[in-house]
């Protein structure tokens, strides 16, 4: 059983949060543990709410005008469909079917619909990708149904209609005829196609609203910043990102001052072996772009809980980047250190032609103290960016979930210069405590070192005390002269 949550908004949107992959290759989505008995594919854990998912492959819809999803209660009555058109329409329509006759509520061009999103593509039958992810949000509640592509996340909303809902409890079949829609949407069970696409098991709660990739410490939460919507807390996720948060987002787990601006040295002036490392990594252009480098130092051994170490301290040069990649269907935590930090988020990356620029669906920046995360359904695909003139230093935390029988040991990654997806197995450049020291022994500040324990106020206080002990001194010796002199008179 997960915790349960303490911001009841938030429900409805984080319950998939908790999800693991169910796959022998590379990371799929599947069912939440949210469901007790995992739910069959195709099946909402309760009627009426939640959301479904497809895979859709292209070898499975290549060359069909068109395919369609439908929607069905639990005698196998259809209610809804949702049909995707391909060239020349290119185009989405949802249909209603309580009437007995399809009647067509929505209508939407993609080619529209990337004008105003552009990571939503613009073909979603002869596309390029292996696959397109698609899923649809059963929300009664609100009377609301959506299309969906990529992570269940507000942004990712292709098409969506609004029921009347009453204002009390109404039986179905209603006697207003204006809520037929309503009570259809409370009667949906399952998800159908008549074409070969791949059904997957359904996650409890409806997507209801934008869910916020900033992680605050729960004291640190305020009304304003709840009422916002900008942040949620560590109660919100996964018990193991909840331990993730609880080792690396603390207050005082930050870089001091004079450490961040010893590694910011290093790695500016050649000979020093912080420097050398990251270029020769530049070099190498392991991602296919020599911006595309930074340096891993690890905290502890790999504990067979994450893909390598669980705790990596990532050193980002100004002007560095890594490439877009997903982090092995783990839950992570991540905090800024140091600097400034732009976090850029992508839908699942699939095998496909990498010459296409990816468009992320968000872009966060992050600094000093900030805190972000990512989930199996949520944030999973991004790229850090420092955009800064000074060393951004991040800790990154990664935990699989307790119901991750695989255990996906690579990142998966996009190299601009080929065709398929790579894979990344993350391993070290240093210890973290190696790094530290080479970065301190070549730093020479104007005043002691962190070594010296004394801070640059405490250093200033000294100072202060030397030279009032020294007067007093000078005072002493001036007295005691003049008092001889007085006596010699």
């Amino acid at each position: 059983m997960r915790a349960k949550t303490t911001q009841l908004e938030l429900v409805a949107l984080l319950g998939w949060l908790t999800l693991a992959h169910a796959s022998n290759e590379r990371p799929q989505l599947s069912a939440s543990a949210e469901c007790g008995t995992l739910s069959s594919a195709g099946q909402l854990c309760h009627t009426g709410q939640g959301v479904l998912y497809v895979n859709v492959s292209q070898t499975s819809v290549h060359g069909l005008d068109k395919y369609s999803l439908d929607l069905k209660d639990g005698n196998d009555t259809k209610l809804f469909s949702f049909v995707v058109e391909g060239t020349p329409n290119d185009a989405v329509s949802l249909f209603n079917y309580t009437s007995g006759a399809a009647r067509q509520l929505q209508n939407a061009r993609l080619e529209s619909i990337h004008k105003n999103k552009p990571w939503i593509p613009v073909d979603l039958v002869d596309f390029n990708p292996s696959a397109s992810r698609l899923w649809i949000s059963i929300d009664q509640k609100n009377g609301i149904i959506s299309l969906g592509f990529g992570y269940p996340v507000f942004e990712n909303i292709i098409l969506q209609h609004i029921f009347p809902v009453p204002l009390h409890a109404t039986a179905c079949p209603p006697a207003d005829p204006s809520l037929d829609g309503y009570c259809a949407l409370r009667s949906v069970k399952q998800l159908t196609s008549d074409e070969p696409v791949q059904l997957l098991p359904s996650t409890k709660f409806p997507v209801v609203k934008h869910l916020p990739p900033a992680l605050v410490h729960s004291d640190d939460n305020t009304l304003e910043l709840l009422s916002s919507n900008k942040v949620i807390v560590p109660a919100n996720l996964p018990l193991e990102a909840q331990e993730l948060a609880a080792t690396v987002a603390g207050r005082s787990v930050l870089l001091d001052a004079t450490d961040a601006k010893a590694i910011d040295h290093a790695l500016k002036t050649p000979g020093n072996e912080l420097h050398d490392r990251l270029e020769e990594k530049r070099a190498q252009s392991e991602f296919g772009d020599p911006n595309m480098v930074y340096l891993r130092a690890t905290i502890g051994p790999d504990l067979g809980n994450s893909p390598g170490s669980p705790y990596v301290v990532e050193i980002w040069p100004p002007g560095c980047y890594s490439p877009v990649h997903d982090h092995a269907n783990t839950v992570a935590v991540i905090k800024v250190l140091s600097g400034k930090i732009t976090s850029r988020f992508y839908n699942p990356l699939e095998n496909h032609n990498n010459h296409v620029e990816l468009v992320p669906f968000a872009t966060n920046y992050f600094q000093v103290g900030n805190i972000t995360y990512i989930s199996p359904r949520a944030y999973q695909t991004h790229q850090l960016h420092n955009e800064g003139e000074f060393t951004c230093v991040t800790i990154q935390s990664y935990f699989y979930l307790d119901g991750d029988m695989v255990h996906y040991e690579t990142f998966d990654y996009a190299n601009p210069n080929e065709e398929y997806i790579q894979h990344f197995k993350p391993d070290s450049d240093f210890q973290f405590s190696e790094l530290i020291k080479i970065a301190r022994e070549a730093y020479h500040p104007p005043f002691p070192s962190k070594n010296s324990g004394l801070s640059d106020g405490a250093i200033a206080g000294v100072a202060v005390g030397v030279v009032c002990v020294v007067a007093v001194v000078i005072g002493v010796i001036v007295y005691f002269k003049r008092s001889a002199t007085y006596r010699s008179l």
